[in-house]
């Protein structure tokens, strides 16, 4: 049993006396993650929705806290909004990049950047790609996916290394090695005040909000903003002549070098093709394919990329500072909602618009991913809820018919809730077009398995059907199907057994200091769902017992060939600061 600490506070290594964390049990089968066994615990056993350990009983679902009535979370957005756009989508300073998210504004270190966005968690495909999705093709989302590494709470109910849909800055936001200047920090958790015992619509949205975007340094007026990928993004892609940071700095010695030598007297009388060898020489012997890309390619440039960097001179330099002039003529706000609790019953939050417009009006871009349907259904490895939906089905377009679903990523557009747009109670107030400036027009035409293996393009807008006033909430027709099948869902929907006693650990961690001691937890037992132990991380010189899974393991665990189980062989202190599993 793997067990997670959810306390960003821990800063020494806590004995059980002064431990205020409470952690959630899950169980794994993982060896580069160490295995925290009690004495009952003889196996790990994982079946996604229900993880369990002999006597361990996890969380039935993902981690969703604050089941209060408290929806004013930290953070959250003030009534107060700038008449300014700060935040535009277009055409990237990276060559071929698509398009980028820019600032119209300046920045300092540590300044939060537009709005938190949501977080939709994944059940795992990359364990399953070669296996169970072989035939599928190279799917848009996995270049926009994040690790749960963003946030080790989504490690609660897994029992891989779970991913995450995180749209808007998540997706859109582009990655200059030599120039990333935003970073994501953590993000809440938050049902609006629903919960599993009363709420039909608990659940049918994540309760991962707020993860906000923050400056890692000065930014300018005009900057394209970048966050890092990290390098495996980039060789796991091969894209072996990308420059990193290192490469970058390499590049800006070489330059400073050479502009030096160009500059003493030794250089004075040469001539440009006497310069242009000597610089053609230094491009020769670089053997590094990623500095070779950082480096300028004429002699002439030596002094421009020396001023700038080679970072910035690798854009154009001070072109890739972009004016209002050029965003008013050839990019689109996206910085035009907010997010508070939606006025629609059971609908979780919803998207307000910062700033009054007229008919007509653009209100947001809303790019989109094409993918094959079957990403949406939960793979066969996961045997008790194999074949149903994803919850990332509930913010993806498409209808019965179609092989092909559209999953929009711009900024807070997936908070936009259902409004139908017919009869005396339409409240549809914004509609989707495809973009007349942005969109690719030949992707629409392409057959599914065409369509499929092309790369990103497709836009559309969300355009605004009559005047709209600051502060309104947004509604789009999703269409009479969805409106039929939530209707049907809210007639027919029971809570989960046993649901009237469910507490998230989030929230026991915001309400009590203290782990309860096991004599108080006989008195005041936890929830069913919640499970209480120290954590213990993998260290280079943890001594394990290791032994080959036998047939039916490996059946049970659905791996194909060999694989060894994992138990960690604890000291007398780590025995005595764990809890047991019941």
């Amino acid at each position: 049993c793997f067990v997670v600490v959810v306390s960003s506070t821990m800063r020494k290594r806590y004995s059980c006396s002064d431990a205020s964390f409470i952690v959630a049990f899950l169980c794994v089968f993982q060896p580069r993650l160490i295995s925290c066994l009690s004495a009952t615990c003889d196996s790990a056993t994982e079946n996604k929705g229900e993880n369990t350990c002999d006597t361990v009983t996890a969380s039935k679902s993902s981690p969703k806290s604050y089941d209060t009535d408290d929806t004013k979370a930290k953070g959250e957005p003030t009534d107060f909004h700038s008449d300014t756009c700060a935040l535009y989508l277009g055409e990237s300073s990276i060559p071929n990049a698509g398009v980028g998210i820019y600032t119209s504004i300046g920045y300092e270190k540590g300044d939060k950047i537009g709005e938190g966005e949501l977080l939709v968690p994944i059940t795992e495909w990359e364990e399953d790609m070669t296996t169970v999705y072989s035939t599928f093709y190279d799917w848009l989302i996995y270049d926009v996916q994040w690790s749960g590494t963003v946030d080790q709470r989504f490690y609660y109910d897994s029992a891989y290394e779970p991913s995450l849909f995180y749209p808007g800055f998540g997706a859109q936001i582009n990655c200059h090695m030599g120039l990333n200047n935003v970073h994501h920090d953590e993000p809440e958790i938050n049902s609006t005040g629903l919960h599993r015992a009363r709420d039909p619509g608990a659940g049918a949205f994540t309760y991962w909000h707020n993860m906000p975007n923050l400056a890692t340094r000065k930014i300018r007026a005009g900057e394209e903003l970048f966050t890092s990928y990290g390098e495996n993004w980039f060789d796991d892609r091969d894209m072996d002549d990308i420059p990193f940071s290192a490469h970058y700095r390499k590049a800006d010695t070489a330059v400073e070098a050479a502009a030096k030598s160009f500059r003493h007297d030794l250089w004075k009388d040469k001539s440009e093709d006497e310069k242009a060898d000597a610089w053609n020489l230094v491009l020769k012997k670089e053997k590094h394919p990623r500095v070779l890309s950082a480096l300028p390619k004429s002699h002439t440039d030596i002094d421009e990329a020396t001023r700038l960097g080679t970072a910035r001179f690798s854009l154009g330099g001070e072109l890739s500072f972009r004016t209002q002039e050029w965003f008013d003529a050839n990019a689109i706000c996206m910085d035009t909602l907010f997010t508070k609790k939606s006025t629609i019953p059971q609908a979780g939050r919803g998207g307000f618009l910062k700033r009054p417009l007229t008919e007509g009006s653009i209100v947001m871009p809303v790019p989109l991913l094409q993918l094959d349907r079957n990403v949406f259904v939960v793979p066969n490895t996961y045997q008790k809820i194999s074949g149903k939906a994803q919850l990332l089905m509930n913010y993806a377009l498409g209808h019965d018919d179609s092989e092909v679903f559209l999953l929009p990523y711009n900024a807070l557009v997936n908070f936009i809730n259902h409004g139908n747009s017919a009869g005396d109670n339409a409240k549809a107030n914004v509609k989707l077009r495809w973009s007349e400036s942005f969109n690719r027009a030949e992707l629409i035409d392409l057959d599914v398995k065409e369509l499929l293996e092309s790369s990103f393009g497709l836009i559309m807008e969300l355009v605004a059907l009559r005047d709209l006033e600051e502060g309104e909430e947004l509604f789009l027709d999703y269409g009479s199907q969805w409106e039929e099948a939530w209707e049907q869902h809210m007639d027919d929907w029971t809570p989960l057994p046993n649901s009237e006693s469910y507490q998230s650990a989030e929230e026991l961690i915001h309400l009590e200091k203290n782990i309860r001691t096991e004599e108080e937890q006989q008195m005041k037992p936890y929830p069913e769902n919640i499970q209480t132990a120290c954590m213990f991380y993998h260290t280079e010189d943890t001594d394990y017992d290791i032994r080959p899974l036998t047939a039916d393991e490996l059946k049970e665990e659905n791996f194909e060939g060999p694989a060894n189980l994992y138990r960690a062989n604890w000291t007398k202190p780590n025995h005595d600061c764990l809890r047991y599993c019941k």
